[in-house]
């Protein structure tokens, strides 16, 4: 399901969720053509997360598709510790950064389409 939300609104867009990693959109901006939206993220699982990627379908108001993309929100070098999404703690995301008309409202859809453990 998706949600609407309008840019420069200071609430949050929407949390999700999957294995053990909750992702949560912060309020959205509008900069250079592009909707960007910061993302912070809880690893509530055992194990250390290398790799969270998100689909991102943003919409007019009026339900006409203007993107989608795959954002990775969340990539740590493989085989350096230090760069690990540790368990029980949460870091900042990458923001989700999509390039489309400027408008006050969008609808977005939105979905963890991959989280990886190691």
């Amino acid at each position: 399901k998706g949600v609407q939300f309008t840019v420069g609104e200071n609430k949050n867009i929407q949390q999700l969720s999957r294995s053990g990693v909750d992702v949560l959109l912060r309020p959205a901006s509008y900069r250079n053509g592009e909707l960007v939206i910061p993302t912070s993220l809880t690893n509530q699982s055992t194990e250390s997360v290398v790799l969270v990627e998100v689909d991102v379908t943003v919409y007019n108001p009026q339900g006409r598709e203007l993107a989608n993309q795959q954002s990775k929100i969340w990539t740590s070098v493989k085989r350096m510790a230090e760069t690990y999404f540790r368990p029980k703690t949460q870091e900042k995301g990458k923001p989700i950064v999509v390039k489309v008309p400027e408008a006050k409202e969008y609808f977005i859809k939105t979905e963890i389409i991959e989280v990886e453990h190691w």
